[in-house]
């Protein structure tokens, strides 16, 4: 590779050395599967050090597959309920957890309902990694470049926590390979995607921008299928208790029931601040018309999708009032993009230093703002979304 300095570029050498990126990755992912055995053996029947059964979360989407199981999808909504049926997995289970899913979700969790609590939570954990693998590396062809993957952050804070974001990065992964090759299959992708709308609400502003008609078609189709095989499943009545569940899920939020300091969005971090709710609500509105702007000028002028998709995502984050740490797993995507785009072109100035509190942020992200009540991962999606900018040739280096 030649060397672009004079272009903005460099090619000088730099800490972040290529054996170090073979090396620490397999340090980082020795650490993880040490403290997981260790996390497991210490549990007593199946209760972890801190009182939560393990997998935490994925207690409640397991009670909730459990629930639709046994004909009542709708109980799932009720705290109460929710926690009973948690305790046909768990017997000693004492946390609380709630479901703010649509039902859509409840299709996804059905198979996983039918197994004893442990051998769900191995499955959904041990699919999960190898679907994320599998994407990321379809995303970028290199092995360092997987051993970087799968030491990330991002996907130990969601083994611990039982969660799904290794599902949903490895969908965004798989839309962006096929986006351009086979649109109507990354479609089909960011359709699935629909049983976390929050997170998606960008996805057909930018595609309708950009002029991606066969992938924003069929993620349209995908989401009714979706949304009809859960109503043809489960009846009229989930819907109904997802919507009525809606007032009480933003009452949790905005009242701190759930924990602000794990909640890295715009409107919970003013919250944190003392900034009144219509206000909170007000200048997340305001940064999410600006976001779609951006993207609107962005994706109009049709540049490589992979770059304009590395817009997209930390964009879709800033967007959302309801992430929590777990959702910053989706930062795999633009991060192995913007690296592999520095690796095959020349790397720009504080790039890699960038890429890398990117790649730290999901796991440091709640302990700090436990400590300073602020969230710094709203400046890395921000950071981020320069970075990509400065790529595509729109801001100078």
């Amino acid at each position: 590779m030649k060397d672009r300095e004079t272009e903005g570029y460099t090619m000088k050498p730099h800490w972040m050395t290529a054996e170090r990126i073979r090396l620490y990755p397999r340090i980082i992912i020795i650490v993880y599967v040490i403290g997981l055995v260790l996390w497991v053996v210490s549990a007593e029947g199946m209760i972890d050090y801190r009182g939560k059964p393990l997998g935490a979360d994925f207690m409640s989407h397991w009670s909730g597959g459990r629930l639709a199981l046994g004909g009542e999808p709708e109980a799932a909504y009720e705290p109460a309920r929710l926690l009973e049926a948690s305790r046909q997995g768990v017997a000693g289970n004492q946390a609380r957890f709630m479901w703010s899913y649509p039902p859509t979700y409840h299709l996804l969790m059905l198979p996983l309902g039918v197994l004893p609590y442990g051998v769900a939570l191995f499955l959904w954990s041990l699919i999960q990694v190898g679907l994320f693998a599998f994407a990321m590396s379809a995303l970028v062809p290199s092995r360092p470049a997987l051993w970087c993957a799968l030491a990330f952050p991002g996907l130990f804070l969601n083994l611990i926590q039982g969660q799904n974001g290794l599902f949903i990065t490895a969908l965004v992964a798989g839309a962006v390979v096929f986006m351009e090759r086979r649109p109507a299959l990354a479609g089909a992708m960011i359709g699935l995607l629909s049983f976390k709308p929050h997170l998606g609400i960008l996805f057909p502003i930018a595609l309708a921008a950009g002029r991606y008609w066969r992938v924003f078609i069929s993620a349209t189709i995908v989401t009714l299928i979706f949304l009809e095989a859960a109503f043809l499943a489960f009846s009229g009545d989930v819907f109904a208790a997802f919507f009525n569940n809606l007032s009480f899920a933003s009452h949790v939020v905005e009242t701190g029931a759930l924990p602000w300091y794990k909640m890295p969005s715009l409107f919970v971090s003013l919250l944190e601040f003392g900034v009144a709710v219509p206000l909170a609500w007000a200048a997340q509105g305001l940064a999410f018309v600006g976001l779609a702007g951006l993207l609107g000028v962005v994706w109009w002028r049709r540049p490589p999708v992979r770059l304009a998709m590395a817009v997209l995502i930390p964009a879709a984050l800033l967007a959302s009032p309801h992430i929590n740490d777990y959702d910053l797993c989706l930062m795999a995507v633009p991060i192995a993009i913007l690296g592999w785009h520095g690796y095959q072109n020349g790397w720009l100035r504080w790039e890699r230093e960038g890429l890398l509190a990117a790649w730290l942020i999901p796991i440091l992200d709640a302990p700090l703002a436990q400590q300073t009540g602020l969230h710094a991962a709203l400046f890395i999606n921000l950071m981020m979304i320069f970075l990509a900018l400065r790529r595509l040739g729109h801001l100078p280096d």
